[in-house]
């Protein structure tokens, strides 16, 4: 786990940079390289508990959770923009009430996470809050906004015409396996359904 989430941390770094030193950029690249930067800390927080056994704290699964919500509100951002912005005022209030509520429940998670104690999951190989029902109402939240991102590209597909719809499409369909299985498998986990080291696998 520690490989591959290192692997894919580095990827996601060099993309983001990538997009963000693009001249004039659209506010498309924007959203899809900010998307990039909170997936790569999600990543990054792998990195940390699978390389360092030594540290029994919930810090970086709480992370987990913060990053992979913002990141799935910037790719519903994104394709508010792509191929074109068709209402910034819908991408502004998407971010502001968007990050306002993540903010609002990840706070409610570290608060739970803070009063419980800390496991080791031998079959993941890190550490764990005790906090499973707590994680599990997150862990459905973050399913609904990656089936949120997932209509809006959907939405948006719609409502283009010629190669621009078809290339939504596959962008769509390229997030929608990227996110909707782990977003399942990670709900499932958390009530002993699959084995958790399936979620991580996927994930």
């Amino acid at each position: 786990f520690f490989i591959g989430s290192l692997l894919t941390f580095l990827f996601l770094v060099y993309v983001a940079l990538l997009l963000m030193r693009i001249p004039e950029r659209s506010s498309a690249s924007t959203q899809l390289a900010i998307a990039l930067i909170f997936t790569s800390i999600f990543n990054f927080s792998y990195v940390v508990t699978h390389g360092i056994y030594t540290l029994p704290t919930f810090y970086t699964r709480w992370l987990n959770f913060y990053s992979a919500m913002c990141a799935a509100l910037h790719v519903a951002a994104f394709f508010h923009s792509f191929p074109r912005v068709r209402s910034a005022a819908a991408v502004r209030y998407t971010l502001i009430i968007g990050h306002a509520s993540i903010l609002l429940v990840t706070g409610y998670l570290a608060y739970a996470m803070a009063n419980a104690p800390v496991y080791y999951l031998f079959n993941s190989h890190f550490w764990d809050s005790d906090t499973l029902p707590a994680q599990k109402a997150v862990s459905v939240l973050i399913l609904l906004l990656f089936l949120h991102l997932v209509a809006i590209g959907i939405w948006r597909g719609l409502i283009e015409k010629g190669e621009q719809r078809i290339a939504v499409w596959l962008i769509v369909a390229g997030f929608l396996l990227a996110t909707i299985p782990p977003g399942i498998l990670q709900v499932l986990s958390r009530d002993n359904l699959v084995p958790r080291s399936s979620y991580m696998t996927a994930t």
